[in-house]
């Protein structure tokens, strides 16, 4: 069977070139910047160029290794996940740590994203990304589409091209590789029918996490959790059947360019406005961290 696939994240060419925290406050507030029927999310890209991709899936190693990182981790620290209960939990806490997901980080406070723009690469233009998300893909950190796209990162990669190929050919007789995932997802979820809506894993997802961790409540922070392969075309059949246009996205963005030479100062007036590593990184040792440059900073002046 054909089917029809888009991109689920279509970016907008429209690009506004800011140089302080004012201009930035004035467009993100202007009456024309939002869509009403929309929800909105922002990112921070400290280099302007950054593709809206989750790490796992930036490179063929990582893509290839996602579970084996995930495993590797869990078996060396397995004190950390004693309280995360689905496999979104544990992606969450290892997003944090810094280990590749599926998970692309996005905050619904613009000022935080714009301190992620402006904190780093000094010698480089940011951006701030805004997202514009239709309500069909917003899913709770409870979902059993979460639950679906979660559990793809504990499978194989030979078990992900099996799925992928099922998707792209409902002929193909259902598989052991089938078997693996649908055993994932009743581990965590045991009343879930094996009855898999392929299409759901082709999908990107905006999804509310619980706000338990302490950086996510700092940071007003949710995610976009990816499905089966970002070089693949995606295909979403709710927005098809609503209009009947298979191009169509149901998560599209604009850009906002941050000028590199007045970064600096935008970071500095964030932080006349609280948004900074010491409430952005409420950990105790980051928050030693931004303490000792800050007072490192008083001494220099």
């Amino acid at each position: 069977m054909n089917r029809t696939l888009f991109p689920p994240i279509e970016e907008s060419e429209e690009q506004e070139l800011i140089t302080s925290v004012y201009e930035f406050v004035k467009v993100i507030t202007s009456d024309k910047f939002y869509d009403e029927k929309s929800l909105i999310a922002f990112r921070g890209h400290a280099d302007e160029s950054f593709k809206l991709e989750p790490k796992v899936l930036r490179k063929e190693h990582y893509k290839k290794n996602e579970d084996r990182l995930l495993r590797d981790l869990i078996a060396s620290h397995p004190h950390e996940f004693n309280y995360d209960r689905t496999m979104f939990d544990k992606l969450v806490r290892m997003q944090h740590v810094g280990l590749p997901t599926r998970l692309l980080d996005v905050t619904t406070n613009p000022l935080v994203a714009l301190w992620f723009a402006v904190s780093e690469k000094k010698e480089t233009d940011g951006a701030v990304v805004v997202f514009f998300i239709n309500s069909k893909v917003k899913c709770y950190f409870d979902s059993d589409k979460v639950s679906l796209l979660s559990n793809l990162a504990a499978l194989p990669y030979e078990d992900k091209e099996c799925i992928k190929n099922k998707i792209l050919d409902d002929r193909l007789q259902t598989t052991q590789s089938i078997t693996r995932f649908l055993h994932f997802i009743k581990d965590e979820k045991p009343y879930f029918e094996s009855k898999i809506d392929f299409l759901d894993l082709l999908k990107v997802l905006y999804v509310i996490p619980k706000m338990s961790n302490k950086r996510i409540l700092a940071q007003s922070g949710a995610f976009l959790l990816f499905g089966i392969d970002k070089k693949d075309i995606y295909y979403n059949i709710e927005e098809t059947q609503d209009n009947g246009n298979p191009n169509s996205s149901l998560i599209s963005t604009k850009r906002i360019k941050l000028d590199h030479g007045y970064k600096p100062q935008m970071k500095k007036d964030l932080e006349k406005l609280g948004i900074h590593a010491g409430t952005l990184f409420p950990d105790f040792d980051k928050s030693a961290e931004y303490l000792s440059d800050r007072y490192n900073r008083v001494t220099d002046t």
